[in-house]
């Protein structure tokens, strides 16, 4: 176990692979919009070990938190105002950018998880629960991330989703089923008041407004 924020409860955690140095790291948050970054070491024996490298604090909850290797940079969802930007590298500074408020394009708190939809060339999304009104923000992921459209998965094949805090996607074919990508969100209630998850084929969430690229690899990028 790694001890974080002086021994209390983490909130929100995320991970990122330096490409400028190989070095790894984890990002954990709190319900009081601290942060750390730590870097991760081998311990021994089979272990990991942690480093802080990096502190610094939001105005309030914090709990999403999604890194893109690729392009440097670490999202972090700060429920009750938005999603912010920061650079990943742990020399790049505690200035971030609020680059989706709440109240625009339907962003609505609580700004739950977030994921990252990788294409080659940079491209793809990053995808945000906007839990407040049961959907899916979605913006670019390069350059100023800008607001592209809003996912609202309706009762069908499976019934709709609620109440959603995590999710994450993939643009990898996992199964013949889900050939061409996948996305995953925790659902929040159902009958009989379990919670589950959800699992979507990426081409009927993107439909003929978002990219399907299988191409980009992770294990080569």
């Amino acid at each position: 176990m790694i001890p974080v924020f002086a021994k209390t409860e983490p909130y929100g955690s995320g991970v990122y692979h330096s490409r400028k140095t190989g070095k790894c790291y984890a990002f954990v948050n709190n319900k009081k919009g601290q942060q750390e970054q730590y870097e991760l070491t081998d311990a021994g024996k089979g272990t990991v070990g942690a480093i802080k490298v990096r502190s610094f604090k939001l105005g309030s909850v914090t709990e999403g938190c999604v890194c893109d290797d690729e392009l440097g940079v670490v999202y972090i969802a700060e429920e009750a105002k938005g999603i912010w930007k920061f650079p990943a590298e742990p020399d790049g500074g505690n200035e971030g950018k609020l680059i989706a408020k709440v109240g625009e394009h339907g962003l609505t708190a609580d700004v739950e998880g977030l994921t990252i939809y990788c294409a080659a060339g940079g491209k793809g999304y990053l995808i945000a629960s906007s839990q407040g009104n049961n959907t899916f923000k979605v913006y670019t992921r390069d350059g100023e991330n800008t607001f592209v459209c809003t996912i609202d998965p309706k009762e069908g094949a499976i019934d709709d989703v609620n109440d959603t805090d995590g999710i994450a996607v993939t643009n990898r074919p996992t199964s013949a089923k889900f050939a061409k990508g996948l996305f995953v969100v925790q659902d929040g209630s159902n009958k009989g008041g379990n919670q589950n998850f959800k699992f979507y084929r990426w081409e009927d969430i993107a439909g003929d407004k978002l990219l399907i690229d299988t191409t980009w690899d992770p294990r080569k990028n």
